[in-house]
């Protein structure tokens, strides 16, 4: 019995950072209107890059095989006086996901969170599951609603570009480090 409260206790106080990770910390100041389209070209390069783009075919919009689809996004309306700011959406295959992002003063917007870690339960940037509806309810309703669009037949133009991004925005990538591989 002892085991057991000592483990709930841990696991109390792990999870203690994911009730409060709705709050930023110090200052905030509003988002600007032209960083959104920013944020989703992030996160729409992430998919292309992790190769993630076959995975999205029952969600969204069409929830067809083979045609683009709309993935509903949202973001909080203000970010902290260091650009860092939150956002929400289907990160397929790992499902919902909540996630930081900062500005950086030359535009390019850097994801926090590693799909490669499947978005763990102990990091602020995790899939909702872990957290409480209620409080994933109250930041949809209140954050700026958009969508990303994901098409399973991207160009290999579109790939190119999310590559480079992505060696700009953190020094990987994914497909990048995988057809490394193959040539060895």
């Amino acid at each position: 019995m002892r085991l057991s409260a000592t483990f709930l206790l841990c696991v109390g106080l792990m999870c203690a950072p994911l009730q409060a990770q709705f709050k930023p910390i110090g200052s905030t100041k509003p988002l600007l209107e032209n960083s959104v389209a920013k944020i989703v070209t992030a996160i729409e390069d992430e998919i292309y890059d992790y190769k993630q783009e076959q995975s999205f075919f029952n969600i969204g919009s069409t929830g067809a095989i083979g045609v683009p689809t709309k993935v509903s996004l949202f973001i909080e309306k203000s970010v902290s006086d260091r650009n860092i700011g939150w956002v929400l959406y289907k990160d397929m295959p790992h499902g919902e996901v909540l996630r930081r992002f900062i500005i950086q003063y030359d535009g390019l917007v850097v994801l926090f969170g590693d799909p490669e870690l499947d978005f763990p339960a102990q990091q602020p940037d995790t899939k909702t599951v872990y957290l409480e509806d209620e409080a994933v309810c109250r930041f949809k309703s209140t954050a700026l609603k958009t969508v990303l669009t994901v098409d399973p037949n991207v160009s290999s133009q579109r790939i190119a570009e999310a590559e480079s991004r992505q060696m700009q925005r953190v020094h990987y990538s994914f497909r990048l480090d995988q057809s490394g591989k193959d040539k060895k």
